[in-house]
């Protein structure tokens, strides 16, 4: 029979890695946080893998309710001579600059062996990427926090994978190590924010006509083109603005530089006395994160000056005298 040699090698790779794998999805939403309770122990969470070479019916990595830094789990591994690794689901930065990882790590005072921090580009089958500084022992059992910058060449890579890889010490059989609270950030290349809504003039009265101006800031890291920004008032109290509710927009043309603001208006029109909601929101095609693209203010609109209204005057009448109210408008008083 005709030899396979590329079956062989396969098998090869995944026999030597001993690495219990998953199925998952790519994650493309930042930052993107893991505290490894929203599982059962001991299981790892949807994408997560270990290696099982302590045992090849277990993960070397698992959920633990044994003194998490967040309640109510963490992840631990056992025994620092055996080399173990746990490793991130696969993640989509296209489209987003990688910004940084962080973590707590927690160890035992014989644990003392290095850990390292890496990442692929190849969806796991290789790690040439080292994420800062390795971590050692540092002398001490309660959690440390870590936090490294990500480096540019992860920049539009649709596969990348971070692990912690364990690198065997010649002793501490029964050291711990536990890992909890981690999260990955990531700019986005386009994202334009709506950080404020004010009104002029300030304070307005009945009669004044209202302009709204909203402040949209380019906190992505391109350069953001033509965009618009939509103005409703709220009719219905619900926070959420509709088709109905829109009275006005803005347009804006020239290009809004990465850090920079710009204040785009329109006219309201003229309002009651009383209170209004109103929203505003940035349309821009290439967004990537909705979440910071709307903003809203109540606008107060008050009498004009010298006004006087008072709704009502009541005091307790004796003997068969009837309870009298009185309401003064600002045209005429109404006599109950």
């Amino acid at each position: 029979m005709t030899p396979r040699p590329l079956l062989a090698i396969s098998l090869a790779v995944l026999i030597a890695g001993n690495l219990h794998r998953g199925s998952y999805g790519q994650v493309s939403s930042f930052p993107y946080t893991q505290n490894f309770d929203s599982v059962a122990l001991p299981t790892l969470p949807s994408g997560w893998t270990s290696t099982r070479n302590i045992s090849s019916l277990a993960n070397d990595f698992t959920t633990t309710s044994s003194i998490p830094h967040s309640p109510p789990h963490a992840v631990i591994s056992t025994n620092a001579t055996i080399a173990q690794e746990l490793v991130s689901p696969l993640f989509d930065f296209a489209g987003n600059l990688p910004d940084s990882i962080s973590f707590y790590t927690r160890r035992s005072g014989s644990h003392i062996t290095l850990v390292v921090i890496e990442a692929s580009l190849d969806s796991g089958r290789t790690y040439n990427i080292q994420i800062g500084d390795t971590l050692t022992n540092p002398g001490l059992t309660a959690y440390v926090h870590s936090t490294f910058n990500l480096p540019s060449s992860l920049a539009s890579s649709r596969g990348v994978k971070f692990r912690w890889r364990v690198i065997p010490a010649v002793s501490g059989t029964s050291g711990t190590f536990r890992i909890d609270n981690i999260r990955i950030t990531a700019q986005a290349m386009h994202d334009l924010a709506l950080t404020r809504i004010r009104f002029f003039p300030t304070r307005p009265f009945e009669g004044d006509s209202v302009e709204v101006f909203a402040t949209v800031r380019n906190v992505g890291v391109q350069v953001a083109q033509q965009f618009s920004v939509n103005f409703y008032v709220d009719l219905n109290n619900d926070s959420i603005p509709q088709v109905s509710e829109l009275v006005a927009s803005d347009i804006n043309t020239s290009p809004l530089p990465v850090s920079n603001s710009v204040d785009l208006s329109a006219p309201l029109g003229v309002f009651s006395p009383g209170e209004q909601r109103v929203i505003a929101k940035v349309v821009y095609a290439l967004d990537q994160t909705p979440s910071n693209d709307q903003a809203h203010n109540l606008l107060v609109i008050g009498y004009p000056p010298r006004t006087i209204v008072i709704n009502e005057i009541m005091y307790a009448p004796t003997g068969t005298e009837p309870e009298c109210t009185l309401d003064i408008s600002r045209n005429q008083p109404i006599v109950r």
